[in-house]
């Protein structure tokens, strides 16, 4: 049975009590990295290497339920079932399942709600005020108007240049006005665009839940200034342009194959040098590699939001198009989420991915990972290889 690890959370914290309370020799050979763990939160598959014993072992069963906390909320009650298996008990956890789904799909549901009800009520906002600079522009066109016709009236032979002036104003004024009506019209198709990009995750979020999968991440412009929106839309574009990693590009570049002299690719100077890059450039990064070396051990989900929200920043603040493409092992199927200027890719193994990439670009290609035989395949394949603590020497983690 395919059971959440959010259900049998409390299951597997009493069973890593159980194991500390053995002594070495009486802990399973499969199990002895899970006893000397000290994380807070078990890696993957040290999880699942537990589940599995668990779930062949009556000894460790009985031995877990001695540690376990009794509750009466879905995680506890599911945890029991796990432990104890008594008659009946994959029906009972079956409902469990449901329930915590049930559960997790409402929450997911009012967040992007939620979110659509943001990118509304932003979009009313800057009609309104893209409306009042209307009004105000086509008030200043009246006044400098009117002000033309007085003086014309009462110093026609000495005012000309003056009204020649005005007249100028006038033109510059009512062009800038135009100017602001088709500013106001290519911000609603973006932000209109945004809604139906903000509906289809969500489609593929229920799609992943109807499947079992974990519910990955959502992310959303943060931007409430409607031209700062507009200028990191621009940007988007700009980098989408780079072209697809993996697929090939479409776009004429400089040609670079090496750090220009001086910079070292261990250090941060090497990352204000891709910031600072004018042409098309594609920057790939190792995920778990860098965000081990800013753990400096086994790193957690704030970790991983740190490191993608300083490649945001990166790309918000490269002076060339630049696309920034995160890459990281996982378990299930391929899967991409694209967030604000970062793309991030699950993928089975993320070396082979790397050099993939690399491979299937057309424009100067960065390569960020302390993995010695990732740098060794890409520099091969044609990328520039930084290390990871150049990353996070730039980043201050």
């Amino acid at each position: 049975m395919d059971i959440p690890d959010e259900l049998l959370a409390p299951a597997v914290a009493a069973a890593r009590r159980a194991l500390d309370e053995l002594d070495a020799s009486e802990v399973p050979a499969k199990l002895r990295r899970v006893a000397v763990s000290s994380a807070r939160r078990l890696p993957a598959p040290l999880l699942r290497s537990l589940l599995q014993e668990l779930d062949g072992s009556e000894w460790l069963r009985s031995r877990t339920l001695e540690h376990l906390e009794a509750g009466d909320d879905p995680p506890s009650r599911a945890s029991q079932l796990f432990l104890e298996r008594p008659a009946g008990w994959e029906g009972q956890m079956a409902g469990l399942c449901e329930e915590i789904l049930a559960r997790q799909e409402r929450r997911s549901e009012e967040r992007y709600r939620a979110e659509i009800t943001r990118l509304q009520e932003e979009l009313a906002e800057t009609t309104e005020a893209l409306r009042r600079a209307r009004e105000e522009m086509r008030t200043r066109v009246a006044e400098v108007e009117e002000a033309a016709r007085r003086a014309t009236e009462d110093r026609l032979r000495r005012s000309r240049r003056r009204v020649d002036e005005l007249a100028g104003e006038v033109s510059r004024l009512r062009a800038e006005l135009a100017r602001s009506e088709e500013e106001r019209a290519r911000l609603e198709e973006e932000l209109m665009a945004s809604d139906r990009q903000m509906v289809g995750l969500r489609e593929r979020l229920r799609r992943r839940h109807r499947r079992g999968d974990d519910e990955p991440a959502g992310y959303g412009w943060s931007r409430t200034d409607p031209f700062e929106l507009a200028r990191d839309l621009d940007r988007l574009v700009a980098s989408l342009e780079v072209g697809v990693v993996g697929r090939g590009v479409h776009a004429e570049s400089p040609k670079v194959s090496a750090l220009p002299g001086g910079v070292r690719p261990d250090e941060a100077a090497a990352i204000e040098w891709v910031r600072r890059w004018a042409g098309p450039l594609v920057l790939l990064v190792d995920g778990h590699n860098v965000a081990f070396e800013m753990a400096d051990g086994s790193p957690d989900e704030g970790i991983r939001r740190k490191l993608e929200a300083y490649l945001r920043r990166l790309w918000r603040t490269a002076e060339g198009p630049l696309r920034v493409v995160l890459f990281y092992d996982s378990s299930h199927a391929p899967d991409v989420v694209t967030t604000p200027g970062v793309e991030i890719r699950y993928v089975p193994d993320a070396d082979d991915a790397l050099v993939e990439a690399v491979e299937g670009a057309a424009v100067p290609t960065v390569v960020v990972s302390s993995d010695r035989e990732v740098r060794e395949r890409t520099e091969a394949a044609g990328a520039i290889t930084l290390w990871a603590t150049a990353l996070t020497e730039w980043i201050g983690a």
